[in-house]
């Protein structure tokens, strides 16, 4: 009765694309989300509030602490919306940056969207639930040039943002095992190390936006 959408790419070959022309930063970390989600959902919890399932299914998503970065913030709504109508970004604009920092923001945002969806589709049957793991040492960036890879690290390991795997994986856990209350209105977030954190800019205001492409897209 859980799914959880841990899985994660940092693409940095910009001429690396999906069949159908997709960026796989793109389809992994959002795309490939928000399908498997429906899919699973169709299967499991036919629509009607008094219709099984009985048990109650929570889909945690794994986001990244960029959903509450600056930059996106400063590139706008606008900006968010058509990265999601080109699939990612092309070729010739390629930043896996700034590609990888809107795909977890459409996580997050999407993950509000299903959270509020499924409220009214589903009553209180379904229900999502965010982790924000923060920064974490992983070999998420092995295709960055050697050098900038140290320095990331030792910046992040000196500011005292990076952390272990294990503890953020502390987090998700604790999202598996969280039952959602029914007066809640939006999806419960846990951050570093299984701490309360609360909704962001991209959960409020991208939303929609996420909602939107979803239901053009698998709908």
């Amino acid at each position: 009765r859980v799914v959880v959408h841990c899985a994660g790419v940092f693409n940095t070959d910009r001429w690396a694309t999906k069949s159908d022309g997709g960026d796989p930063t793109a389809a992994v970390n959002f795309h490939g989300v928000a399908a498997l989600t429906k899919r699973v959902l169709d299967d499991v919890a036919p629509v009607g509030k008094h219709e099984a399932p009985t048990n109650h299914i929570r889909v945690v998503f794994v986001g990244s602490f960029t959903h509450e970065c600056a930059t996106a913030r400063l590139l706008s709504l606008n900006a968010f919306k058509r990265w999601l109508k080109n699939y990612g970004t092309t070729p010739r604009y390629y930043n896996p940056a700034l590609n990888y920092m809107w795909s977890k923001v459409a996580v997050s945002a999407y993950a509000t969207y299903a959270h509020d969806a499924w409220r009214v589709t589903y009553g209180h049957r379904v229900s999502a639930v965010l982790v924000d793991p923060g920064l974490i040492d992983t070999r998420l960036i092995r295709g960055w040039p050697t050098a900038l890879q140290r320095i990331f690290c030792f910046v992040g390991k000196a500011s005292g943002l990076m952390q272990s795997p294990a503890a953020a994986a502390c987090g998700v856990v604790r999202a598996v095992c969280y039952a959602p209350g029914d007066e809640e209105t939006c999806p419960f977030i846990y951050g570093p190390t299984g701490s309360h954190v609360r909704e962001s800019y991209w959960m409020r205001h991208g939303k929609v936006a996420a909602g939107s492409w979803a239901k053009l897209s698998f709908y």
